[in-house]
């Protein structure tokens, strides 16, 4: 059996723990929940968050989120969640939210119209998950990201900051 001194092993887990991190930023389809467990602080830190859709409520770490006068917003996390997996461009999510629209005979002005209203919507639905689970010590979460370079949305994105955050407590935890 090999037995590493602390000085080796906290090196060998913090190269291993950035490995992992820099596979969670890079790998969008990953979105369940890890746990990991820092052995200095005694105590789990999520990576990425529990996040999940009950009639009205939006959860996220079990801090709740009321969308009972928001059916648009539901449908939107709920479309999301559906697939959690999976980027969306701006014309399936409008589509998907207008699903009663017959899309091939509408103007071009109504189609111009719903694709405005839905990046309005998705504006409001990102303020509003901010604002409702910042003060939860859930401000490493950005809501609904947006890749330019893709131009398609993902639910979330776990800030880069955090990541780095936890790495550094991880690599410093262990004496």
């Amino acid at each position: 059996m090999n037995t590493l001194s602390p000085q080796d092993l906290s090196q060998k887990l913090s190269r291993c723990f950035h490995a992992f991190a820099e596979a969670i930023t890079l790998a969008d389809e990953v979105k369940s929940s890890f746990r990991l467990t820092l052995p200095h602080h005694h105590q789990s830190q999520l990576l990425l968050p529990h996040i999940e859709l009950k009639g009205h409520t939006l959860f996220c770490n079990h801090v709740a989120l009321d969308l009972s006068r928001k059916p648009q917003m539901i449908k939107l996390f709920k479309l999301f969640l559906e697939h959690s997996d999976q980027e969306r461009d701006r014309d399936g999510i409008t589509m998907s939210l207008h699903a009663d629209v017959c899309w091939k005979s509408i103007s071009e002005r109504r189609r111009t119209n719903l694709h405005q209203n839905t990046i309005k919507l998705i504006s409001r639905a990102r303020e509003l998950a901010e604002d409702a689970f910042y003060p939860h010590d859930l401000a490493w979460i950005e809501w609904f990201s947006y890749d330019i370079t893709k131009a398609k949305w993902s639910l979330y994105r776990i800030r880069t900051d955090h990541l780095r955050k936890i790495e550094q407590q991880f690599a410093g935890g262990v004496n």
